[in-house]
């Protein structure tokens, strides 16, 4: 089946994406079901958003299906699928499906991680020469990641889902007080601090005028 590309900058991308897993390519099977022969490619996870603990739990066996592929003997291809190398560093835009996971746009929705330059950067797999999709800086990627998804990135740590703090921006509170305090309680605050202070002087005075009254008794 032949199939062509269009290049669709990568926040839109995002946007129709569930999912974006980083991770490393293990390996692929064939499989044929509902009389469709389909890849099933196997990922180590190394940090995702989109998805909740549930759905992406084991660290070493993510898995995500396309169409095509090879089945005792009968050979099913789809031009423009993604190809994958033993431990290759990725970038996968993922939609989820009935019956698993799948890339969005198939072959757009990989990207390679790699270094230019000395520069990190993720690189689509299609359009690898493209001045926009072929050379997107990684913390350009991470920042439109978090802009579209509005979560953190969630890793793994010592085989636990734990979130990874440091991938979101941060944002610079000036002149802002906490949530849970309103301007009428910080006024109302300031008065009854002015209130005890008056109450103290007045104390005050009221001592030192009763200790000159008795020396002059004396």
């Amino acid at each position: 089946m032949a199939m062509s590309y269009m290049p669709i900058p990568f926040e839109r991308q995002l946007e129709e994406s569930d999912g974006v897993m980083e991770g490393m390519y293990i390996s692929h099977e064939y499989k044929k079901t509902d009389n469709q022969i389909v890849t099933i490619y196997t990922f180590s996870v190394h940090k995702f958003v989109g998805f909740s603990s549930n759905e992406i739990y084991n660290q070493n066996n993510f898995q995500i299906m396309v169409p095509g592929g090879t089945w005792h003997n009968e050979s099913y291809h789809v031009e423009g699928l993604p190809q994958f190398s033993k431990n290759e560093q990725v970038v996968l835009l993922i939609k989820k499906a009935k019956r698993g996971f799948q890339l969005t746009n198939l072959g757009l929705g990989k990207y390679v991680i790699q270094t230019i330059d000395r520069k990190k950067v993720i690189s689509s797999s299609v359009f690898a020469n493209h001045n926009q999709l072929g050379n997107i800086d990684y913390n350009e990627y991470v920042r439109l990641v978090n802009k579209v998804f509005k979560q953190r990135f969630t890793g793994f740590s010592n085989g636990k889902n734990v979130y990874l703090q440091n991938e979101l921006p941060v944002e610079k509170n000036v002149d802002r007080v906490p949530a849970s305090v309103d301007k009428k309680t910080i006024n109302n605050s300031n008065s009854n601090s002015m209130n005890i202070f008056w109450i103290l002087l007045l104390l005050a005075l009221l001592g030192s005028a009763s200790r000159i009254y008795s020396k002059k008794n004396k």
